[in-house]
């Protein structure tokens, strides 16, 4: 069964092609519990648009089940009755929903005036929200990491949080008028028409769209946790038990839905999210305090901007540049964005201009959405260092469209006339490095050797400790099975073996949740065939890592990106920033004592955190480095109005010897970039100083 191909006919409710497809391929049990799971994961199985009645779905699933059934698999026929059951319960939140939209008092508004007066609320909501942070701002008696801000009221709330979910509803009510309305072209990108001019007093009504949008953004949250994580979805008659009986709000309510999540497996994506936010917080505030990045930004943006890392549009771009190479491990120059002939650089520079176009029309006019033409754009762009290929494609990915999951990394919305709206509102407030991972995991493919990239590295990590590392690449067996372990060495009495894994973090998409856990599940798998490859063939150390033979066998999963989690069948998940963060740690060497002392004593690794770590490496010539602990004061009155910037204490190393003064290798209590020097040295023509 070609799955992608099902996928496809299944997303288009594609009975009669689906049906020629499974006659020409007899069905296996294995690729009848695939079908079902596809078409359980498929959107087209939950009324999640305006105007689907659920009618092509329930017929697509009638014809499905008879076709099973008729073949005999009768089980899979009870499995797609269980579906139903959940579907309805999920339609029944989106009905909802849309019933509530249909008596608001923007419904007898045509969809322009409604789209109109959502950008004239937002337009509004962002002079209030600026009004409010500089009243607090120059309220404090001393600048503090995050200021409070109060509205005029007096009630506090978070300007950042306020922006995100404002914009998020904004998206969801332009997509949802553009189902409506049928607004895609050929291209399935969102064509808008003209907009009236809408005032503040008209536009009031729109806040009750706002959190219907919201509403039905929550709700495809908790649909989208019940079919990819294992959710619980139930509708209860009457008021649910939990509910208070007290409350008279809930006299009404004749049916409920009760959601339950698997906290276990969010759990550790929300720590992952935390993790890689806290570092590139870090990261922000060396490169602000310890480094030479402001004599790098363009000073006069009107004229020619060369490339990255030549010179950076903004703090921000040199910022995202740092993060890019840490995260991707590829020459940013070269590296090209997946099926295009765009570099990831080129793509960094157009969001960044982007970025800057948004902040230049909102600090000289306060337009947080301004008009441009196709020609602005491209003479910007050009201005700024990209070619007319590359200007092209960026723009075709950064336009809005039928697949676009937000505004971040889709902020240009086309209308009728040929024009572009610039939703600024998102744009100028962007993480740019976000923006860019998130555009680049929404192309079909990956980038080409970042994972090869990334071995290479960290190769050259465990060398700089003085370990013999090395990767294995060897075959066995009458059909010359591959075994590769990427980084090998012997510690003492132990032989490491680490997995190294250069992949994309999930971020809070459920989907994206899922399909991480199931890469999670398949390095264990690769794991423990390699594993089980030096049992088989035990001869593949005394070949080619001799020194390992009779020591402790250790295996580990590295990742680039941030994650780690506690072993899975004795294989151990560790990242980058938390190995080099121990090599850098001052309190290493107690460590590597506690390790030492392991010989002499009887503790199981169960009860002592510290005695099971292997001996210490041969020791590493004195270093004549010292530490500091600096203040990155990155925040002042003036920008903190603009930014709302944290103002944190990173504990950083000075310079390796010969290496430029502007990058300094950082062990922060989550580690930095792995050494923004080595991006320094990568990026190398001529001399590091004529670079940076």
């Amino acid at each position: 069964m070609n799955v992608e191909g099902v996928k496809k006919l299944v997303r288009a409710l594609n009975w009669p092609k689906l049906k020629a497809h499974l006659q020409e391929t007899p069905l296996t049990g294995g690729d009848v519990d695939n079908l079902l799971e596809v078409v359980y994961h498929s959107d087209s199985m939950v009324r999640r648009r305006p105007n689907d009645d659920g009618t092509g779905r329930n017929k697509f699933l009638d014809a499905l089940a008879t076709h099973l059934g008729d073949a005999g698999h009768s089980d899979a026929v009870e499995v797609i009755g269980h579906m139903r059951v959940e579907f309805t319960a999920i339609d029944a939140g989106y009905i909802a929903i849309f019933e509530s939209e249909s008596q608001l008092p923007t419904s007898h508004l045509t969809a322009p005036q409604r789209i109109a007066a959502t950008l004239t609320m937002l337009q509004s909501a962002a002079k209030q929200i600026k009004a409010d942070v500089e009243r607090s701002v120059a309220a404090l008696l001393a600048l503090t990491p995050e200021p409070a801000v109060t509205d005029p009221e007096g009630k506090r709330y978070n300007p950042g949080s306020v922006i995100h979910n404002l914009g998020a509803a904004a998206f969801n009510i332009l997509m949802m008028e553009a189902y409506r309305d049928k607004y895609f072209n050929a291209n399935d990108e969102i064509v808008l028409p003209e907009l009236p001019v809408m005032t503040r007093e008209e536009s009031e009504p729109i806040v009750g769209n706002y959190v219907t949008a919201s509403l039905w953004k929550l709700w495809k949250s908790v649909d989208e946790k019940t079919r990819f994580l294992g959710g619980t979805l139930k509708l209860v008659p009457g008021k649910p038990a939990w509910a208070n009986p007290l409350d008279k709000n809930l006299e009404p309510v004749v049916q409920s839905l009760e959601f339950e999540a698997d906290l276990d497996i969010e759990g550790f994506a929300v720590m992952v999210a935390e993790r890689f936010d806290e570092r590139q917080r870090q990261t922000y505030l060396r490169l602000i305090g310890e480094t030479n990045l402001s004599d790098r930004v363009a000073v006069d943006t009107a004229a020619e901007v060369p490339l990255a890392p030549k010179v950076f549009l903004s703090i921000e771009e040199g910022h995202a540049a740092v993060g890019l190479h840490h995260a991707l491990s590829v020459e940013l120059e070269t590296a090209l964005v997946p099926g295009l002939q765009l570099t990831v650089m080129e793509l960094l520079r157009g969001f960044a201009s982007l970025q800057q176009l948004s902040m230049s029309h909102i600090e000289k006019a306060g337009d947080e959405f301004p008009r441009l033409t196709r020609a602005d754009l491209e003479r910007d762009l050009a201005r700024w260092g990209l070619s007319p290929t590359a200007i092209s494609q960026f723009l075709n990915i950064a336009t809005f469209g039928r697949s676009s999951r937000d505004f971040f990394d889709c902020p240009l919305i086309k209308f009728a006339g040929g024009t572009f709206l610039l939703f600024g509102w998102t744009t100028a407030r962007a993480d740019l490095l976000k923006v860019v991972l998130s555009s680049i995991g929404s192309q079909e493919g990956d980038i080409d050797d970042k994972g090869a990239f990334f071995e290479k590295r960290m190769l050259q990590m465990f060398r700089e400790q003085k370990f013999d590392a090395q990767n294995i690449l060897t075959s066995r067996g009458p059909s010359k099975d591959i075994f590769d372990y990427d980084v090998a060495f012997v510690w003492g009495n132990y032989a490491f073996f680490f997995e190294c894994k250069n992949r994309s973090l999930p971020g809070d998409s459920p989907i994206a949740v899922h399909y991480f856990k199931h890469t999670i599940e398949s390095h264990v798998k690769q794991v423990r065939r390699l594993r089980k490859g030096l049992e088989d063939h035990p001869d593949i150390l005394v070949d080619r890592l001799p020194q390992a033979v009779g020591k402790t066998p250790v295996f580990c999963v590295l990742n680039a990106m941030p994650y780690a989690s506690p072993p899975r069948d004795g294989i151990y998940f560790s990242d980058e920033g938390l190995i080099r963060r121990f090599f850098e740690s001052a309190s290493r060497s107690r460590f590597l004592r506690a390790g030492s002392a392991k010989n002499k004593s009887n503790h199981s690794p169960r009860t002592s955190a510290t005695s099971s770590l292997p001996a210490s490496p041969p020791s590493r010539a004195p270093s004549t480095e010292s530490s500091s602990l600096y203040w990155a004061t990155a925040m002042t009155r003036e920008n903190a109005a603009r930014r709302w910037s944290d103002v944190r204490v990173c504990r950083c190393a000075a310079t390796q010897s010969g290496a430029i003064r502007c990058f300094r290798s950082c062990s922060s209590a989550t580690a930095c970039s792995p050494s923004a020097s080595n991006l320094a040295t990568s990026w190398t023509t001529s001399s590091l100083d004529e670079r940076l």
